[in-house]
């Protein structure tokens, strides 16, 4: 006998809560190598697949710097013309890398490069894209809208007869019926509307000398918003590092060559949009000096007249030299007024070009000419602002809040410019009244002068003033135009695109690992859930903590080699399988459990759950004790279903009719139909009240009757859990055997069990754990080749 533990241990109370250990895991494991390894082979399997069908991905990537204020060539190169003015707008890293990924940009890149229409050809499972050098065909749509997308197959023959067939328009299959072979050049109406079909300088490079085979291409054609939508998936924009204002521009693609295409597209679209937004100013401050230059020559022209006409109707000759002798001490007062008047006429110019024009979106001239550092700032400031509003309406819409915001700072900023001009207008005017003043002191030295030359001295002052802001404008626009020739890009190219020549994706080596490691995980992971949740006992490791002895346990038994799996007799004479060798050892354990003063041991074998196998191990256990010569017999006690009794053949007379008095116990009982030495003691014809028959008072002297003809006794009871049948029995036996059945029963009832022996209600009860894993704690019974698993 092999008691789990002592019986005068206390109860565990965390009996039923044994934890999975890792040896009993991978015990489980191991026995179900063969799924795993199917598992392996299936999702290798699988990965090699999706290999061979993923497409190509190359990776190509650029860097490009993004210049900073006083940091683009233009500045070395036009340090001579600092005093002009010309400058540049503060540039942002993140807003120049939102403009990389924006809509506009990308959709300028597909209209260039003409990437809303996509070729393929398959190459064993993987179709590959084809671009530039692999490109054997391309295909105009003639009339199909760029709104729309559709899709059909190209078949060349040797012959360069081409064929077309399943075309999708938009999601629909659409039928073609085409009657004759199509030309190169030739234009045909199709269900994706007219389209030509025409040969690259590639076409059939890429076949073999003498390989007259034909191509068969898919062509897909993607509406310019799907296009767009697609590409800015593929790309991926940057900040290099923290402290280099670097873009990091990667494009992920079928072909490498188009990939690098789309880089160095994204980068000359950037740098065009960048000159053009970067001369708005210089075009708003040119358009405002030519307007001002008409308008000053024509006062010119009409000053020039009224002197020739004043001076030709009063026959003057020339004043300025004898005016100008006379006026030596004047001269530094005219330069100062000559300067303010300058001012003023300049900036009401520039009030009136604000004024003019009410729109928020317009730039307002730099460089006007005007001695007011404030306003100036205020100006470049104002142009900023319309200058990022402006690109942010074209990135978003006029209902941004961002949009709206600017706005609101534009029209605070418009009123402030207006206000500080209003300033300047006064200042520059109370200059000039007080300089007046000073050269009123001096006119009265000329009033024996005449009064013609008074008035011609003030036409020619009109006339000086109107000159010198004409050349003026003159030099602004010549600067204004250096501004727009010397204009230098925003960027500068610090990596071309270029990328490894192989794909980087699909990646093999780490395909093949996760399709290891995931034909590994999927049945391990099965495994270990199955045992964690499997609240039965698996095994005698669960037993642990049970203070019932155990007489030993019976592995699994291979149901495939006996006709009638519900009654199999697998104890057999000089048979030594793992499972008759396990019968010894409870054959052993149980004599080593008998009283031995005991002439003929009554034993009780019982269990909680249907189905946990007593009827088999019963049966079984009395064979192998008829083998050693042990005269057995088996009583079926379980009236109700006699399952003992099919062994025989289930007679219709036994235990039943023995306690109703009809019937003389050593009539009904069967002899040797086993063994030589079993008999049997059928249930008989199920009574109506079993129960009630087994409490008549007959059972007792039934069984002190055969004891006198046996060896050993064997009853076959139901389960005590059900019905009260055991309780009857155990008042007759000396011995009982408790069937406990892997898999089936719960490890929550361990603690019932163990309250049930500590009960003392059955007497000498013992423990059998039946249908474990082959071999159970047998050592080398478990591989079934051993030694001791052979045949006698």
């Amino acid at each position: 006998m092999e008691p789990i533990v002592d019986s005068t241990t206390k109860p565990n109370n965390k009996l039923g809560e044994q934890k999975l250990t890792p040896k009993e895991l991978f015990s489980a494991i191991l026995a179900q190598w063969k799924w795993i390894l199917l598992s392996l082979m299936a999702c290798i399997g699988i990965g090699v697949l999706y290999i061979a069908w993923k497409p190509f991905v190359y990776t190509r990537e650029a860097q490009v710097e993004i210049k900073e204020d006083g940091e683009s060539g233009s500045t070395s190169a036009l340090a001579m013309f600092s005093d002009l003015g010309i400058g540049n707008a503060t540039n942002n890293l993140y807003n120049e890398m939102a403009y990389f990924e924006s809509p506009d940009l990308m959709t300028q890149v597909v209209e260039r490069l003409g990437l809303q229409t996509n070729y393929f050809m398959k190459e064993g499972l993987r179709y590959n894209v084809l671009y530039g050098s692999s490109l054997p065909v391309t295909v105009t749509f003639e009339t199909l809208p760029q709104s729309v997308s559709g899709r059909f197959k190209i078949t060349i023959d040797e012959n360069e007869n081409i064929y077309l067939s399943k075309f999708v328009y938009k999601r629909d299959k659409m039928k073609f019926d085409q009657k004759k072979p199509i030309k190169f050049g030739e234009s045909v109406m199709t269900p994706l509307g007219k389209i030509k079909i025409e040969k690259t300088p590639f076409y059939g490079q890429d076949k073999e000398e003498g390989d007259d085979a034909g191509y068969i291409i898919k062509v897909g054609r993607s509406s310019l918003k799907g296009a767009v939508s697609n590409w800015l998936k593929k790309v991926s924009v940057s900040e290099l590092r923290k402290e280099a204002s670097i873009v990091d521009l990667t494009v992920n693609d079928g072909s490498p060559r188009r990939a690098e295409d789309v880089l160095n597209a994204m980068i000359d679209i950037y740098n065009e949009d960048w000159i053009i937004s970067k001369n708005e100013v210089a075009l708003a401050s040119s358009d405002f000096i030519d307007e001002r230059l008409v308008s000053l020559s024509k006062e010119l022209s009409d000053v020039d007249s009224d002197i020739s006409d004043f001076k030709s109707e009063n026959q003057i000759p020339d004043l300025v030299t004898s005016a100008t002798i006379n006026l030596s001490e004047e001269q530094n007062v005219k330069n100062n007024l000559l300067q303010l008047n300058n001012q003023l006429q300049m900036a009401k110019y520039l009030k009136d070009f604000i004024e003019k024009d009410a729109s928020l979106t317009r730039v307002f001239p730099v460089n006007s000419g005007i001695n007011s550092q404030m306003l100036e700032s205020q100006i470049a400031s104002h142009n900023n602002t319309v200058m990022y509003r402006n690109s942010l309406v074209a990135n978003s819409s006029e209902d941004n809040p961002m949009v709206q915001m600017y706005d609101a700072q534009l029209a605070e900023s418009r009123v402030s410019i207006i206000a500080s001009i209003d300033n300047q207008i006064k200042l520059l005017s109370n200059d000039i009244a007080n300089i007046n003043k000073e050269k009123l002191s001096f006119e009265r030295n000329l009033a024996a002068n005449p009064e013609q030359a008074r008035y011609l001295l003030g036409v020619e002052r009109q006339q000086k003033v109107k000159e010198s802001l004409y050349l003026y404008l003159l030099q602004k626009k010549e600067e204004n135009q250096l501004n727009q020739a010397f204009t230098p890009y925003n960027t500068r190219i610090i990596a071309r695109p270029n990328g490894d020549s192989e794909p980087t994706s699909p990646n093999p080596t780490s395909i093949i690992m996760i399709a290891f490691i995931m034909g590994l995980a999927i049945p391990v992971g099965t495994i270990y859930v199955r045992e964690v949740s499997n609240t039965k006992v698996r095994n005698k490791n669960d037993l642990r903590g049970l203070s019932i002895p155990f007489l030993g346990e019976i592995p699994k038994v291979n149901s495939r080699k006996f006709d009638d799996k519900d009654h199999m007799l697998v104890v057999q004479p000089g048979n030594r399988n793992v499972v008759n060798e396990a019968y010894r050892v409870v054959r052993t354990n149980l004599n080593f459990m008998l009283d031995g003063e005991e002439k003929c041991p009554v034993i009780m074998v019982t269990s909680f759950n249907p189905g946990s196998g007593k009827s088999f191990i019963t049966v079984n256990l009395a064979m192998s004790l008829a083998i050693r010569g042990k005269k057995v017999l088996l009583i079926d006690g379980d009236m109700r279903r006699n399952s003992s009794s099919a062994f025989i053949g289930n007679p219709d007379k036994g235990l039943a009719q023995c306690l109703l008095g009809k019937a003389d116990v050593n009539d009904v009982i069967v002899k040797g139909r086993l063994n030589e030495n079993i008999d049997f003691l059928p249930g008989g014809k199920t009574p109506p009240n079993p129960t009630e028959l087994l409490e008549n008072g007959r059972l007792a002297g039934l069984i002190d009757t055969l004891k006198e003809q046996y060896d050993m006794i064997f009853i076959d009871c139901a389960p005590i859990q059900m019905i009260a049948d055991g309780r009857i029995f155990s008042t007759v036996c000396t011995n009982t055997i408790f069937v406990l059945r892997a898999g089936l029963f719960e490890r929550g009832l361990l603690s019932e069990l163990e309250n049930v022996y500590r009960s003392r209600e059955y007497h000498n009860m013992c423990l059998l754990l039946n249908d474990t894993e082959s071999g159970g704690s047998y050592g080398g019974y478990g591989a079934g080749k051993s030694y001791y698993a052979q045949k006698d």
